[in-house]
């Protein structure tokens, strides 16, 4: 199996915001409550197949969750989680360890810089004293709607007990205070305390979405499934279980967990993008198009949507419309990597090469620390059928520099490495580093396996790799 280019095209995974977390008040703590996280993470969300076809494919990273305010539910003795497995506690009580406060066990202001925090419901970022972040609860607000989205922040600077957060998925970033986060990995720990004290339906919701972000997603289900009993009739308990059966691949759940979040909620236009991402994971792009349609017309200055319905028009090779929609999506947020990442295959797929290296370049230069541009790039310098769009030299240093930001266990990242180097002429270095790429690799996957062989054997007859054409 040989690669063609763009690499599969574009990803689905985490575009979809993350979570909404229905907001209760909590007992001297404001906290937020769990709810539907729009992760993906990047990293952490639905991921398609790691072929060589799909190595173009973007981990697009997930907007956050929100919280709904509600009436307290009481605590009666038939409220409380004697449902839960044993086995779960047991499990939870590996990964939280004793209960303790984030504030017993906050580090000394010189050990925040770098630090993943959450923060606690009410908290807003501020920059020469102006809010900045919100965790948007008021554009929710604006709809009548209590929520807001999760967010992972991380430290960047600190002074004194002021710490300035950037969000991971987006540009969000502002002042807080430290006595206003959670370190997030005491989060597990100090929700379970909460819940402890209080086991009410958004306790579970947001512990939850904690667990699928750390990518636990039977644990994370069993707290959906935990919040569900406790409040059946909120809409966002669904949908944050469709994004853990998402994560899981369990489509078909997935989609019920929607149908069931839009049944109760019709106007929350990401449970149709969140569904029209489990629906592009089925190849059912029809659908797909239409959820992601419905969502834009519910929410039009999302780029989310607009992003990965370029996507499926893309898996349709309908480039016009793909075009159309990444070039609406920069319109929206020219700061927004995925759209340049997707355009940049599609260029590929167009043979328009000089179009998708100038895609790359804009995210190199926007995010120089997207190893993704970097890789994408070297592997069109290294391996276009175009000979004028090729470039040795700099292939091998793009290559490299994405293995750098990949530490070099990512056997996409030395493939390309392997394929810039044959293109230089090095076929010496070329094997080596398509070796490492192989023994890297899940060995089940047996066509991965041949695609990477086939490309080895190239380099010991001397030979460069050719993409073939985009039909």
């Amino acid at each position: 199996m040989r690669r063609t280019f763009p690499r599969g095209g574009s990803d689905q995974n985490g575009l979809s915001r993350a979570c909404l977390l229905p907001l209760r008040e909590k007992v001297a703590e404001g906290r937020m409550r769990g709810g539907v996280h729009r992760d993906a993470s990047q990293a952490e969300a639905v991921n398609h197949p790691s072929s060589a076809a799909a190595r173009h494919l973007l981990p697009q990273g997930e907007k956050g969750a929100c919280p709904r305010l509600e009436r307290k539910p009481s605590c009666t003795a038939a409220h409380r989680p004697i449902l839960l497995a044993a086995g779960l506690v047991l499990a939870l009580a590996v990964l939280g360890g004793p209960s303790t406060s984030p504030a017993q066990t906050a580090p000394a202001a010189d050990t925040w810089i770098g630090r993943r925090v959450i923060t606690k419901y009410g908290t807003v970022l501020r920059v020469d004293g102006k809010p900045v972040d919100d965790e948007g609860r008021g554009k929710y607000q604006a709809r009548g709607k209590e929520f807001r989205d999760f967010r992972i922040y991380s430290v960047e600077q600190v002074d004194g007990a002021s710490l300035l957060l950037a969000d991971e998925d987006s540009r969000a970033k502002g002042w807080g205070h430290a006595g206003d986060v959670i370190p997030f990995d005491q989060a597990i720990d100090y929700i379970s305390g909460l819940i402890r004290a209080d086991p009410d339906a958004s306790s579970y919701d947001w512990r939850g979405c904690v667990l699928r972000r750390r990518m636990d997603f039977d644990l994370a289900i069993a707290d959906f499934n935990e919040a569900i009993r406790l409040e059946p009739g909120e809409a966002c308990y669904y949908y944050n279980r469709g994004k853990a059966w998402n994560a899981r691949q369990d489509y078909e759940k997935a989609i019920a967990d929607f149908d069931k979040a839009i049944c109760l909620d019709p106007e929350e236009p990401d449970a149709y993008t969140n569904r029209a991402d489990a629906q592009y994971a089925k190849k059912d792009y029809e659908k797909a198009v239409a959820d992601y349609s419905e969502a834009i017309r519910r929410e039009p200055g999302d780029v989310v949507p607009y992003n990965n319905r370029g996507n499926t028009r893309f898996k349709q090779k309908d480039y016009e419309k793909a075009l159309i929609d990444y070039n609406e999506a920069i319109r929206l947020d020219p700061m927004y990597i995925p759209p340049y990442l997707n355009r940049g295959g599609l260029w590929s797929a167009k043979a328009e090469y000089a179009k998708a290296i100038a895609d790359y370049d804009e995210v190199v230069r926007l995010d120089p620390r997207n190893e993704t541009a970097f890789d994408r790039r070297a592997w069109l310098w290294a391996t276009a059928p175009d000979e004028k769009a090729r470039d040795g030299k700099r292939a091998v240093e793009s290559a490299t520099r994405a293995c750098e930001l990949a530490e070099w266990k990512t056997p996409d990242r030395l493939d390309t490495l392997a394929a810039a180097c044959a293109e230089a002429g090095d076929f010496d270095v070329a094997m080596k580093w398509q070796e490492k790429a192989i023994g890297l690799l899940d060995k089940q996957d047996e066509a991965e396996t041949a695609d990477y062989r086939e490309r080895l054997e190239l380099y010991r007859d001397k030979k460069p790799y050719r993409q073939e054409p985009t039909p």
